[in-house]
């Protein structure tokens, strides 16, 4: 069997963020939230990386330190997976 290469990740944009409100929360800290998306894409743009909003949204100030990492998500984009 060859080894066929994965395709590309897309990163999601806002754009992509289902719904008319973004749901964010922090297990770590206990924040959580929700946006009118359309306002955030008046302050954002609708092209930026979801990646680059969590990291807007959440201001964690000690983001960056790998010890203690952000614990921000958007559970509305969470997948679940069966352990089957």
């Amino acid at each position: 069997m060859r080894n066929c290469p994965s395709p590309p990740m897309k990163v999601l944009t806002l754009a992509d963020y289902p719904g008319h409100m973004v749901v964010i929360e922090c297990a770590k800290c206990g924040r959580e939230g929700r946006l009118r998306k359309v306002r955030l894409i008046a302050e954002h743009g609708a092209a930026i990386p979801l990646p680059d909003l969590r990291h807007t949204l959440a201001a964690y100030p000690r983001r960056g330190q790998m010890h203690d990492p952000c614990e921000a998500v958007f559970p509305d984009l969470v997948l679940c997976r069966s352990t089957e």
